[in-house]
């Protein structure tokens, strides 16, 4: 191509945090990422009417666009009415009005090389445009009792769909990429590695903060942080049975503070500290702002991780941002992001969850070594490298489009 392409980001379903969990994260780095690293590019940032209030805190570089995508067309003026009249009575089509036909058709419009979507899904499938698609979360081919019928059906009703109809795919981790090589049949040609970058925005607090943070929050002298929506892959319950037998101990475990808890999520972590006793040693802030997010790490003993699932896992890079040590799930993409920054656990096993927190607790050198491991890992996840691979990918895909190889 004689030009910088032009690609849309799909922002549409997660231009506002607390909806999604990681997902919502993910997609505001990525677009800030770009923003800060590529001004060759031409990026539309695809959201809504009510998304797009949600991009308005910062001026954009010139080469970005928030585009908000209407859910209705406004009522056409009554010669375009007659004309679609006729064009139905004679079973000709006519442009949609409403639902993810008339999204699809106006992403269409805009012209685009292609579009990114960065969370799992592409909707709408009845798209046009080349897709480049960023999957990270096929947790239901592994834990299908985390889901009701409802949800598995939904789910394999849109992302086998959404693999399929990607032009190419990107993986955050080689575990999520050979997870799509087995359970989809996804030949490596169209896979890249990719990883999440880290936030430059999260780094260790100063003293100063993490006191502002305590104080807000009426946080214990000592607590062991855990950030994640009760989700069952997230392991609470666990957690939870781990800490309770730590209770009496000669390490009598500090407070398990819990965040990360969605808008609308029913679930409850707290109900199972009452059911395990542990209520008065569990405390659950909900959602936090991300601004309060390195104080928290940073006056942490630590930042437990017992997912069973994840196919990347931005808390852990958070936590190496604030020199917090992490203990960690022995499980699917975490031990591929942590590398030798972790003391890992068997996340199936109460024992073994309580056996790594005792030996953290206890051992302030390694929780110094560990810390500082994670401070030198972080480097593998700077955000210009990865911008710089995106724009390979997208390059390539605006060529292949061009040169009609899709």
């Amino acid at each position: 191509m004689s030009r910088a392409p032009r690609v849309g980001l799909a922002a549409m379903f997660h231009s506002q945090l607390g909806i999604a969990g990681g997902l919502d994260i993910y997609v505001r780095q990525l677009v800030e990422a770009l923003a800060e690293h590529d001004r060759l590019t031409d990026y539309v940032v695809l959201t809504t009417a009510k998304g797009a209030e949600a991009w308005a805190y910062r001026s954009w570089p010139i080469n970005f666009t928030i585009h908000a995508l209407r859910e209705f067309a406004p009522r056409p003026a009554w010669p375009r009415r007659v004309i679609n009249h006729y064009r139905r009575r004679r079973g000709l089509p006519v442009p949609p009005h409403y639902g993810d036909d008339y999204l699809a058709w106006q992403i269409d419009e805009l012209g685009l090389d292609l579009v990114h979507f960065p969370a799992t899904l592409i909707r709408p499938l009845t798209l046009q445009t080349p897709c480049v698609l960023t999957v990270f979360d096929i947790q239901h081919v592994y834990y299908p009792e985390f889901f009701t019928p409802a949800e598995l059906a939904w789910r394999e009703q849109n992302y086998g769909p959404s693999i399929k109809k990607a032009v190419r795919l990107l993986a955050p981790s080689a575990y999520t990429a050979a997870s799509l090589t087995e359970k989809y049949a996804v030949p490596p040609e169209r896979l890249s590695l990719i990883p999440v970058g880290a936030d430059p925005g999260v780094e260790r607090a100063s003293p100063g903060e993490a006191a502002r943070v305590r104080a807000k929050y009426q946080l214990p002298e000592r607590y062991i942080y855990y950030p994640a929506n009760p989700w069952p892959h997230k392991n609470h319950a666990r957690l939870i049975a781990a800490l309770r037998r730590l209770r009496g101990g000669p390490a009598n475990p500090p407070a398990l503070v819990l965040s990360g808890r969605l808008v609308n999520e029913l679930r409850d972590a707290r109900q199972l500290a009452l059911a395990a006793d542990m209520d008065a040693h569990v405390l659950d802030l909900g959602f936090v702002p991300p601004a309060d997010l390195a104080g928290l790490y940073t006056g942490a003993e630590l930042l437990v991780f017992p997912s069973l699932f994840e196919g990347f896992g931005i808390p852990l890079l958070e936590a190496m941002a604030c020199g917090c040590p992490i203990a960690a799930a022995n499980a699917t993409a975490i031990p591929e992001c942590v590398g030798d920054a972790a003391l890992l656990f068997d996340p199936l096993d109460p024992d073994s969850i309580a056996s790594a927190l005792r030996t953290m607790l206890d051992d302030a050198a390694l929780r110094q070594t560990l810390a500082a491991r994670g401070t030198a890992r972080l480097r593998a996840f700077a955000w210009p490298a990865i911008v710089a691979q995106l724009s390979v990918v997208y390059a390539h895909v605006a060529e292949a489009a061009h040169a009609g190889r899709l």
